[in-house]
């Protein structure tokens, strides 16, 4: 005669969504209050063990996790938990640094990831606005005061859960002319008739136009 005796297997208790971003932290407890031996895997890759009642884990890189109890052998159920990788923009925002106050110009980052959004904003909000859509891999931009910063955050969502970078800024200010008229030819005394060139000094301010004028 062979008798045994089949107990409850342990399982993993925890609350709040599975989906999370980098960085948070979750807490695990066994659900018949008793000790077991905890594990978590990445992929294939133990990576942490740990052993009592219940634990918490901080979760610092993207990728999907195994969660699973053991007791005596038994092993529960995995509790898979899905970490969103921390966006980022490697490559910063690209256009004009000077500009004319209460004109738009374009901004945009160099890339274009199908799964993100792109919220661009301007910093201090007082000091200029998004034209039209803020959303894209490129937006017009209106400043309105002599600095400014224009702002990019990267998002990703899913499963209700959005995980954001960190803002990437990037640095504008108005446009400060003070050209100087250069005589190129670098004489004072001018004979009729004849031709004579200038040129326009804007101290390294790259100019759409220039309007001359010869008054006398």
């Amino acid at each position: 005669k062979f008798s045994f005796t089949v107990v409850d297997n342990v399982e993993v208790v925890t609350s709040g969504p599975l989906t999370l971003c980098t960085g948070t932290s979750k807490s695990f407890t066994s659900s018949n209050g008793q000790p077991v031996t905890w594990q978590v895997h990445l992929g294939e890759a133990l990576i942490h063990t740990a052993n009592g009642v219940g634990f918490s884990y901080t979760f610092n890189t993207g990728g999907t996790y195994v969660i699973t109890a053991n007791q005596n052998g038994c092993v529960s159920n995995p509790v898979v938990v899905d970490v969103i990788a921390k966006p980022t923009v490697p490559g910063g925002i690209s256009g004009p640094n000077k500009v004319c106050l209460n004109v738009p110009y374009t901004y945009s980052v160099n890339e274009d990831d199908p799964e993100a959004v792109y919220v661009w904003s301007v910093v201090p909000a007082a000091n200029g606005s998004v034209v039209g859509s803020n959303a894209g891999t490129q937006a017009d931009i209106i400043i309105t005061a002599p600095t400014a910063t224009v702002r990019v955050v990267k998002q990703y969502t899913k499963n209700g859960v959005t995980c954001y970078s960190d803002p990437i800024d990037y640095g504008v200010s108005q446009v400060v002319l003070t050209p100087t008229i250069v005589n190129d030819t670098g004489t004072t005394l001018f004979c009729p008739s004849s031709a004579y060139t200038f040129s326009a000094n804007l101290n390294g301010v790259v100019a759409d136009h220039i309007e001359w004028q010869v008054l006398g």
